[in-house]
């Protein structure tokens, strides 16, 4: 008898830690969206088409308390329990969008995206330890902004650069075919860029830039501890 209750315990056992190990995909419908903003540790990945789609991927208990909401063209995702006892588990993301205008990650999560398809202006902001990849960009102008560990990995071809980094993050732009740069740096940040007309950096802190490309035209300010170095 002792024997078939412990089998009994280690078959229930099992089977519960199945149940609480499934992975569970739900399809969202929200209306078109051109912007993004994640709030969390969400792994985000978009593809780009005529359809705007939503699809979540993750236990049944986290997805749950995921929330999604659209307001002036930007989808927010966010976890509604913050506070949650033993946190939350991995939760990936897959959006499909016709247009990225803005892109902004407070967190560590990280948002993916190849062939990205974008208006004149796209704009990244990364808050935390994040990290945000957008390869074969074609735009005008890129704006990134950093303010803490994040990274930012930039692929493409733009006419224009701006970047403001405040704190240790990095931005590795050097296959970003980029006419204009325009760096600020405030801190031990690093950014590595590809300029083909000019190039401007003004760094507070040890911060350090290195470059490649066809400019002559680079213009340095700031600390002496700054370094500006082609590559």
């Amino acid at each position: 008898m002792q024997r078939i209750l412990t089998t009994l315990v280690v078959m229930l056992a099992v089977c519960t830690t199945a149940v609480a190990n499934v992975i569970q995909q739900q399809e969202r419908t929200l209306e078109a969206f051109n912007s993004i903003a994640s709030y969390g540790s969400f792994q985000i990945t978009i593809t780009f088409g005529n359809e705007h789609s939503v699809s979540l991927s993750g236990k049944p208990e986290d997805l749950a308390d995921v929330e999604t909401v659209v307001k002036n063209n930007t989808l927010a995702i966010r976890f509604k329990n913050i506070t949650k006892k033993g946190g939350h588990g991995k939760v990936a993301v897959q959006l499909s969008m016709a247009t990225l205008k803005n892109v902004a990650l407070y967190g560590s999560g990280y948002i993916k995206a190849g062939a990205v398809s974008s208006s004149k202006e796209l704009n990244i902001g990364i808050y935390g330890s994040g990290l945000v990849q957008l390869d074969n960009l074609a735009v005008n102008e890129v704006n990134v902004s950093i303010a803490g560990s994040g990274d930012a990995s930039l692929q493409g071809a733009a006419e224009e650069l701006n970047v403001q980094i405040s704190g240790s993050g990095k931005l590795d732009a050097k296959l970003l075919a980029s006419s204009e740069v325009n760096i600020a740096m405030n801190g031990s940040g690093n950014a590595t860029v590809q300029a083909n007309k000019e190039l401007n950096a003004s760094i507070n802190g040890s911060g350090k830039v290195r470059y490649t490309g066809t400019t002559t035209s680079v213009n340095v300010s700031g600390s002496k501890k700054a370094q500006v170095v082609r590559i």
